[in-house]
């Protein structure tokens, strides 16, 4: 689950500043563009070695992605932190899942996006959950490659599982 405003998302609810309205827009070729960047400086050996080392750190894990979100903008609009429109520029970055979340091209170009099923459930200690519909991606070489397969509980259990030995499923997200 996402629980940064760095995702787009605020728990299980998108991120919206509620003390800056967002007057800042861009086109969407120009937040195309910046996720793209985005993903592409997230996806890199140097920075997924940086989460790594984070680990469960979430004040580093966040300072690592803004990072990444300075250094997107930077590249795709030549703006720093110390110019006066950086923080529309970020709070454009941070509001795009709100502001795009019907634009399918969009929603495609980052992982956090395409892959966040998360959704405030209402289950209770002991609830027994049918697994069989369950959608997962397997990750391919932790995540370093572009080809993410979505594939059921049940065909992962198959694959992996041939002594039908008891599991544990352990559900995160680092973004």
């Amino acid at each position: 689950m996402m629980f940064h405003i760095t995702s787009g998302k605020k728990g299980y609810n998108f991120h919206k500043y509620k003390d800056r309205p967002l007057l800042f827009t861009m086109s969407i070729q120009e937040m195309k563009e910046l996720l793209t960047t985005e993903q592409k400086l997230r996806r890199s050996d140097k920075i997924q070695e940086e989460y790594t080392i984070a680990d469960s750190d979430s004040s580093q894990i966040q300072k690592i992605t803004e990072r990444v979100q300075q250094e997107a903008i930077e590249i795709v609009f030549g703006v720093k932190p110390n110019n006066e429109f950086y923080d529309k520029y970020l709070n454009a970055l941070r509001n795009a899942r709100v502001n795009y979340k019907d634009v399918e091209e969009v929603n495609q170009i980052t992982d956090y996006f395409k892959y966040d099923i998360s959704r405030e459930g209402n289950l209770k200690k002991q609830d027994q959950v049918n697994l069989n519909h369950l959608k997962l991606v397997e990750m391919v070489n932790g995540g370093m490659t572009t080809s993410l397969q979505e594939k059921s509980f049940t065909q992962i259990m198959t694959e992996r599982n041939k002594d039908n030995l008891p599991i544990v499923i352990i559900g995160g997200s680092y973004s």
